[in-house]
């Protein structure tokens, strides 16, 4: 199909497909990006191509802007593009969050790839602009980092581990809607966090599970059953009366899925170590 969504007088294939999602307006449109940097909105009705865009530099994701008119593209230069369906000739807006500013007429320094971006938008406010990666080069190790985007304030949160995915979690489940985003689940590769959207210093929610399970193995387990009522109440008082400060004030964001009842009618600890 490559050949048919770019143009024929193109020889070269243009890599590997990097985003595939369909229009928030049109379920029958989908926008494909290629990792080359040419993105196609494709007609899957007519089976042609509505338009074709160019850029010189690698794409890494691409996010919709809720009204189907515009999208947003993360690339191997640190760069955000925000590209307008009616105008694909070149982007209405290139930024580089992270990038030094240079002197009026030369571009700014190159950073580190943005490798997924995601863009909500508000009702009330500016939209939010989420990404990791996108560092200064001359940021040595520095951790791994997500950068939330809100108005003109940029907000770095350094993670303790590499980021393997994080996805934005919204008022509305309809992406032809504003968004309203109010919390980012953000999945490392030892740990699962959620940062609340709704408090301006961004803090995380306290995580009502221990998730770094791959840090140190257990060893050794023990079962107690009919244990006496009393110490399930001190454990948890105990884990109260040492709960950190810096968390957010609202509860745990995530729920699902079902909890059926054990037969047994006493309770039971299960320690590892």
């Amino acid at each position: 199909m490559w050949n048919k969504a770019i143009e024929l007088s193109t020889k070269t294939h243009p890599g590997p497909v990097v985003h595939l999602s369909d229009s928030p307006r049109d379920e029958g449109k989908l926008l494909i990006g290629y990792e080359n940097g040419t993105v196609v909105f494709w007609d899957l009705k007519s089976k042609r191509a509505e338009l074709r865009v160019y850029y010189d530099e690698a794409i890494h994701s691409i996010d919709w802007h809720h009204e189907g008119k515009q999208f947003m593209c993360s690339h191997s230069d640190g760069s955000l593009t925000l590209w307008n369906l009616k105008s694909p000739s070149r982007p209405f807006q290139t930024t580089i969050p992270h990038g030094k500013s240079q002197r009026e007429g030369r571009k700014s320094e190159s950073c580190k790839p943005i490798l997924k971006v995601e863009y909500k938008t508000c009702k009330n406010s500016e939209p939010f602009i989420i990404f990791s990666g996108g560092l200064s080069y001359d940021k040595a190790c520095r951790r791994p980092s997500l950068t939330i985007m809100h108005g003109k304030a940029i907000t770095v949160l350094e993670m303790d581990h590499p980021i393997v995915e994080f996805l934005t979690l919204c008022e509305t489940p309809y992406p032809n809607e504003f968004q309203e985003p109010y919390a980012v689940v953000v999945l490392l590769e030892k740990d699962l966090i959620v940062v609340d959207l709704t408090q301006s210093n961004f803090p995380i929610f306290e995580n009502p599970y221990p998730m770094d399970i791959h840090e140190s193995p257990v060893t050794c387990t023990a079962y107690f059953a009919d244990c006496p009522p009393d110490l399930i109440l001190v454990l948890y008082a105990i884990g109260v009366k040492h709960k950190k400060q810096g968390y957010s004030n609202k509860e745990w964001p995530i729920s699902g899925g079902a909890w059926n009842l054990g037969t047994q009618t006493y309770p039971e600890i299960i320690i590892t170590g």
